[in-house]
């Protein structure tokens, strides 16, 4: 039987998917658009810049998927446990693909296809409802998501008031290693090796 918290995971994944796979679409289609301007370049770019905006917009495109795909093959027990890391996980990926239509890069709009529709408010409303009913964002074993831009260290358990990290708050993050069962979190003073759960997904861009 699947549970409330996997179940929302899945159901959140399923209601931005085509947005979210539309979007790449559209991404492959700039780049290629470039690529084919490339060979005739208009006043203003050269056929390497041309190229190399071509380069980015697949280069990210391929990032946003494996992103988006890099739970699969998950089993739902597994799904049910992590869904305080998978979940926020996903939602990083929605507003990042969204973010490639509210940013100011005119030329990209100019070469992609228009944006997809978002999921209806209702809908998204129904599997917010879902999410927070189910506790997705609150239970099961520890997550951490690090952030590199930032350095800025963020556990699932601080949701529930643990303070099992507490020790680690002020160590100078780098980015972080999965082996095993443990956590390798290489700073500034070393590694530091956190054993917290032998099912983690640890990253952040």
């Amino acid at each position: 039987m699947t549970s409330a918290a996997a179940q929302a995971v899945i159901d959140y994944r399923k209601l931005w998917n085509d947005y979210v796979v539309k979007t790449l679409q559209a991404l492959n289609t700039a780049a290629d658009s470039f690529t084919t301007v490339a060979a005739n370049p208009p006043s203003g770019y050269t056929a390497e810049q041309l190229s190399n905006m071509a380069d980015a917009y697949r280069k990210l495109s391929t990032a946003y998927l494996g992103e988006w795909n890099q739970f699969a093959g998950m089993s739902i027990d597994d799904l049910g446990i992590q869904a305080p890391v998978v979940l926020p996980a996903f939602q990083d990926v929605v507003k990042r693909t969204g973010n490639v239509w509210t940013s100011d890069d005119k030329l990209f709009r100019s070469a992609a296809p228009s944006p997809p529709s978002a999921p209806s408010t209702e809908d998204q409303a129904k599997v917010q409802k879902e999410v927070d009913d189910s506790g997705a964002l609150t239970k099961g074993i520890v997550g951490l998501l690090f952030q590199e831009k930032t350095g800025e260290v963020v556990d699932a358990l601080s949701r529930v008031g643990s303070g099992i990290l507490d020790p680690f708050k002020n160590i100078p993050w780098k980015p972080i290693l999965v082996i095993g069962g443990a956590v390798v979190i290489m700073t500034t003073l070393g590694p530091v090796v956190a054993s917290v759960a032998p099912l983690l997904m640890l990253r952040r861009h």
